[in-house]
């Protein structure tokens, strides 16, 4: 009986010492475990990871780069440049610049997609219903899946004032049914600008893929102008 308890303790001296250690080995390499969501930039108020403090910026431009992180945002990859190749910003052009955050000029407003979510699409809706025999379309989503719980604009506002511009233009010498024909085809490209990735088990290491909606094909001898235009929209 007595050797057994004397087992038994040395067990569980073992067992204390395997913990201790685990806790100095956690402690010394400063592992913080979080909830998903946070596991990506964090805010450092000393030390940011996308920009250089307003306070540093004269100095930053000058020359005293030390480290530019990748996740710098590029107006401070543009100082860093001109700085390291010989050309650096005097104080005063920086001042010029006056830069605020990822912007120059912060007098200007930024329209951003997350602002204005049609990203110029009702531009584009608005040319369209002029085409006899179009499929009626009521809405365009702009964003676009990420795959990583986010997303980003995939259909900036100059992809649908330039379709109208064109669709115009076309219209001038295009019969109708070819004017149809070159609208199904933007249309389709237009499907594209909300796409949806979706989980594809089959992968290693898990990935999504994106369900992609071409423009039909056209029949054949179609006017040189329209399989031109076809060749874009499918490009």
């Amino acid at each position: 009986m007595a050797k057994i308890m004397r087992n038994n303790n040395k067990v569980r001296s073992l067992a204390i010492v395997c913990i201790g250690a685990t806790l100095l080995l956690a402690a010394a390499s400063k592992q913080v475990a979080t909830a998903s969501g946070a596991d990506g930039m964090s805010y450092n108020m000393f030390q940011p990871e996308t920009y250089v403090p307003k306070i540093d910026i004269a100095s930053y431009a000058s020359g005293n780069v030390g480290v530019v992180p990748a996740s710098y945002w590029r107006v401070y990859q543009f100082l860093a440049y001109r700085a390291l190749t010989g050309n650096p910003l005097s104080k005063a052009e920086v001042d010029t610049l006056n830069i605020s955050e990822w912007r120059v000029d912060n007098t200007v407003k930024v329209k951003h997609f997350s602002y204005d979510k049609d990203a110029g699409a009702t531009t584009w809706l608005e040319a369209r219903l002029k085409v006899k025999g179009g499929a009626p379309v009521k809405n365009i989503g702009v964003d676009a899946s990420s795959g990583n719980y986010g997303s980003y604009e995939n259909c900036p506002v100059d992809a649908f004032n330039r379709a109208a511009v064109t669709l115009n233009e076309r219209a001038k010498i295009a019969t109708e049914a070819q004017l149809k024909q070159w609208l199904d085809g933007q249309d389709a490209v237009f499907k594209n600008c909300d796409s949806k990735r979706t989980w594809d088990a089959n992968k290693v290491e898990g990935d999504s893929k994106i369900t992609v909606t071409a423009p039909p094909e056209l029949p054949a001898n179609s006017a040189a102008w329209l399989v031109h235009d076809r060749e874009y929209q499918h490009a």
